[in-house]
């Protein structure tokens, strides 16, 4: 059992470290825009959505953002002419970390 879940620690924070450094930039900033208008509902005269409806769905929101960065991050990060790059400029990124090879990246990438 600790051996799985350890297994499954390293795969999230493989994924987590593609992202990393699109989370302040995209995921946070369309989160808060969806929020925004989600709660301007009244003013486009659309149905009124209360607050706690509104946070109950963050989480979603949330993920599926992040899932939107992750598929975008994989595919930009997996090129040879990408990882050369990382290799100098972002060292910590799973595939110049050697944490993910590039035909596992292509793999995770059709799955999402």
């Amino acid at each position: 059992m600790e051996i799985m879940l350890g297994t499954m620690a390293f795969h999230l924070h493989t994924l987590w470290m593609f992202t990393s450094d699109s989370l302040l930039d995209t995921v946070i900033p369309c989160t808060v825009f969806a929020i925004c208008c989600t709660l301007s509902n009244d003013l486009l005269h659309l149905p009124v959505l209360t607050e706690s409806s509104v946070l109950l769905r963050l989480p979603h929101v949330v993920v599926w953002l992040w899932l939107l960065v992750l598929q975008f991050c994989i595919h930009n990060q997996s090129s040879r002419q990408s990882i050369k790059e990382d290799l100098y400029n972002k060292p910590w990124r799973p595939l110049p970390a050697g944490r993910i090879t590039i035909q596992r990246s292509h793999q995770v990438l059709r799955g999402l």
